[in-house]
C-alpha cells in the first residue's frame, strides 16, 4: 500500500511541474491572454459567417436577374446515406462564369417527385426565377423531376421563368455519357482491370504488406508515391490505377518473387 502511494505522490509532483513549465511557457510567449471561446460561440458564429456568406451570394446571383442553370446530382456514402446536391452556374455582370453550390442536403429516397421538390424548394429560397436549364445524369427518375420543376414554374406569375416553355430544360450530362461509353468498353478488359484492382487491394491491406511493397519499390529504383485504388464514383480514378500500376510494374514482379 505504502508503495502505491509514494506512486501516486510522484506522479502528482511530475504533474505539477509539468503545469507549472506550461504556465510559465504561456505567460512568455502571451498565449496565456487567449481565452479560448465555448463550442456554442464558436457554433454561433460560424452559422452567423455562413448566413452572411450566404446573402453575398444570393445578391449576386439575383443581382440582374441573370438566367440561371443548374447541375444536380445524388449518391449514397458508406454509411448508405444519400447525399443530393445542386450546383448554380450563371454569368455575373463582369461577364465571368461562376458556379456555386447552392444547396447540400440529405434524400430519403431517389424519386423523381422528391428530386422535383428539392429544386423547386432550392430555386425559392434563393430567389431564383429565370432558368435556362438543369443538368443531369440519365437515371429515369431525372425525367419525372425535371418535368415537375417545369409544371410548377410554368405556373409561375414570371412569364420568362422559361425558356421556349422549358421544352429543352432538361439536358444530358455529357460526361456521364462520356463515362457510360468508357465503361461499357472496359468491360472487354474486365479480367485484367479486375487482376490489377486486386493486387492494389492485396498491397493496400496492411501497412505490413504497404511497408514491404514500398522495400520493393527501393529495390528495384521505382518512382516515389505509391499504388492507386480506384473508386466507383471518381469516373478517372481506374485510369489512375491503370497507370500508376503500369510505373510500379518492377516493384510488382519483385514482390510476387520475395511475398
Amino acid at each position: 500500500m505504502g508503495t502505491h502511494l509514494k506512486v501516486c505522490e510522484a506522479y502528482l509532483n511530475v504533474k505539477r511541474e509539468q503545469d507549472e513549465r506550461q504556465q510559465k511557457l504561456a505567460a512568455e510567449s502571451g498565449e496565456g491572454n487567449f481565452i479560448m471561446p465555448s463550442r456554442r460561440t464558436i457554433s454561433r458564429d460560424v452559422m452567423d459567417m455562413f448566413l452572411e456568406e450566404k446573402e453575398i451570394l444570393k445578391s449576386l446571383i439575383c443581382k440582374n436577374k441573370q438566367r440561371v442553370s443548374l447541375t444536380t446530382d445524388i449518391w449514397t456514402s458508406a454509411q448508405n446515406m444519400s447525399y443530393m446536391v445542386i450546383i448554380s452556374h450563371f454569368i455575373d455582370s463582369d461577364w465571368c462564369l461562376r458556379r456555386k453550390i447552392i444547396s447540400f442536403s440529405i434524400m430519403e429516397d431517389h424519386k423523381g417527385k422528391s428530386i422535383g421538390k428539392k429544386i423547386e424548394a432550392c430555386l425559392l429560397e434563393w430567389g431564383i426565377e429565370r432558368v435556362c436549364a438543369i443538368i443531369v445524369d440519365n437515371a429515369s427518375g431525372n425525367d419525372v423531376a425535371i418535368d415537375y420543376v417545369k409544371n410548377q414554374m410554368l405556373m409561375w406569375k414570371n412569364v420568362d421563368a422559361l425558356v421556349l416553355r422549358g421544352d429543352y430544360m432538361h439536358v444530358s450530362c455529357c460526361a456521364h455519357i462520356l463515362n457510360l461509353i468508357v465503361t461499357g468498353e472496359l468491360k472487354e478488359l474486365h479480367a485484367s482491370v479486375a487482376g490489377i484492382r486486386n493486387v492494389v487491394k492485396y498491397v493496400r491491406s496492411s501497412t505490413s504488406r504497404l511497408k514491404a511493397f514500398k522495400h520493393c519499390v527501393d529495390h528495384v529504383k521505382g518512382p516515389n508515391g505509391t499504388v492507386v485504388l480506384d473508386c466507383i464514383t471518381r469516373w478517372n480514378s481506374t485510369y489512375l490505377m491503370l497507370m500508376t500500376a503500369l510505373k510500379f510494374r518492377e516493384a510488382f514482379e519483385r514482390m510476387a518473387e520475395v511475398d
